[in-house]
């Protein structure tokens, strides 16, 4: 009898688990297909760090998570992250972001296709860019991802050629080589664009 009620407790258990860890994915499968990544908050997180560490508006994650309210975040919770833009349009900016008719060509990305991979392993630093529009100057720079704000080491630049690839290779400062996760920058230098992600330390 006392081994019935511990199976039990077991499959009662492990519904409990599976359906919180159901509910911590993106809910819809479009949310799914999209995800440039994920990350799971931690405790005094916000919406507004988690969306500049990726370098995506807070209402593009929420819409891919269907958040309502970034007062929903609860440390554990498991987020989609989409590539920036895919769930943004013109009538979910703020009007002083809004792009009139006249003015789409000067608010354009000044390299709408550029592609930026980063690696880390070990005590380096890969960046591979391609496919940008323009020659581009940027520096390179990282932190630990559970920062809230600043922390970042610049660690190099790197002259991206127009319509080539290049890769850079720099080392991963020291306080951050017992990371799990590192999170890397390219900040463009004369556009102040940047391409920001958060990379296992494999």
């Amino acid at each position: 009898m006392k081994a019935n009620l511990n199976a039990r407790l077991v499959i009662v258990s492990m519904l409990v688990l599976v359906s919180m860890l159901a509910a911590a994915l993106p809910q819809t499968p479009a949310a799914a297909a999209t995800c440039r990544t994920y990350y799971t908050v931690k405790k005094g997180d916000t919406s507004v760090y988690i969306a500049k560490t990726f370098g995506v508006k807070w209402k593009e994650i929420a819409r891919a998570n269907n958040l309502k309210d970034p007062s929903d975040l609860e440390a554990g919770m498991w987020l989609c992250i989409p590539p920036a833009g895919l769930y943004l349009d013109d009538s979910d900016r703020p009007a002083s972001e809004r792009r009139s008719r006249r003015s789409d060509k000067d608010e354009e990305p000044t390299n709408p296709k550029a592609r930026v991979v980063f690696t880390v392993a070990g005590d380096r630093i890969f960046v591979d860019a391609s496919n940008f529009d323009q020659k581009s100057f940027v520096k390179v720079r990282v932190r630990n991802p559970d920062r809230i704000a600043g922390g970042w080491f610049v660690v190099g630049t790197l002259r991206i050629p127009a319509k080539r690839s290049v890769r850079g290779v720099f080392d991963l400062p020291k306080e951050l080589e017992h990371l799990l996760y590192v999170n890397v920058c390219l900040k463009d230098q004369t556009t102040d664009e940047t391409y920001c992600d958060i990379v296992v330390n494999y």
